[in-house]
């Protein structure tokens, strides 16, 4: 990375903007998506009565410069930690959770077919579960949607992650296929990458670990731990080393 650009701050997207992803629209531009609030948390409040919210802005220069930004999705719940991803089709698939002040919450997905402009009515595809990372393309059409959950009493800290699939462009979802759940590890927001031979590498925090599918998604292997703490994975395949 050369130089940071600044996308926007303040006036437009309130004090506290955190959790951006960018992805390329079919038309060209770049789309980013991130999350709007007063703080960490931001649940419905006198100075926002709907809570946090999504908002994205986009830009037809490579990123050089960023149009004011714009909601996309405001709920009367916090709604926080946005992903973007492009189809084939140029639809869009926003996913996020919705969070409570009881510390429920539901992980939702939102299609735009103008590049952005409006959005669907939030559909929760995952009660109970949360999202942190993007929808992720196999090359046989199947899209991955990341998903974690507290297993049983939250006060254990135990957690689990699990993916759910699709294989009619985000109409459907399956349940949740778990990935890992393993006693003294705290393990979620979960990126995925596709191998070479076809194979599906999941990558965890908090302690990071790793797991490995080769049916699609449905079953994974023990997760394997990886040496060092971490946080949210964002994984790229290039095309000089093979995984």
């Amino acid at each position: 990375v050369n130089s940071q650009q600044r996308i926007f701050v303040g006036e437009g997207a309130n004090n506290y903007c955190a959790f951006p992803d960018v992805c390329r629209m079919k038309n060209g531009k770049l789309i980013c998506v991130f999350y709007s609030g007063y703080g960490h948390i931001s649940h419905p409040s006198e100075a926002m009565p709907l809570g946090g919210k999504i908002c994205y802005s986009t830009s037809d220069d490579e990123g050089a410069h960023w149009s004011n930004p714009q909601t996309a999705i405001d709920t009367p719940l916090d709604d926080r930690d946005p992903s973007i991803t492009s189809l084939p089709n140029g639809d869009l698939i926003l996913n996020f959770f919705t969070y409570e002040k009881n510390a429920a919450c539901d992980t939702c997905v939102a299609r735009s077919k103008d590049f952005g402009k409006t959005w669907s009515k939030p559909e929760i595809v995952a009660p109970g579960m949360a999202t942190s990372s993007s929808i992720r393309r196999l090359k046989s059409g199947r899209l991955l949607l990341p998903v974690y959950a507290v297993d049983g009493n939250p006060s254990n800290h135990r957690t689990y992650t699990a993916v759910l699939l699709s294989d009619d462009n985000a109409k459907n979802w399956s349940h949740p296929y778990r990935i890992a759940t393993k006693p003294g590890m705290v393990l979620d927001e979960t990126d995925f990458v596709e191998r070479k031979d076809g194979s599906i590498l999941a990558v965890m925090r908090e302690v990071m670990a790793s797991s490995i599918s080769t049916d699609g998604g449905k079953t994974w292997m023990e997760p394997q731990p990886m040496g060092f703490a971490g946080h949210c994975p964002n994984l790229l395949m290039t095309s000089q080393k093979v995984l």
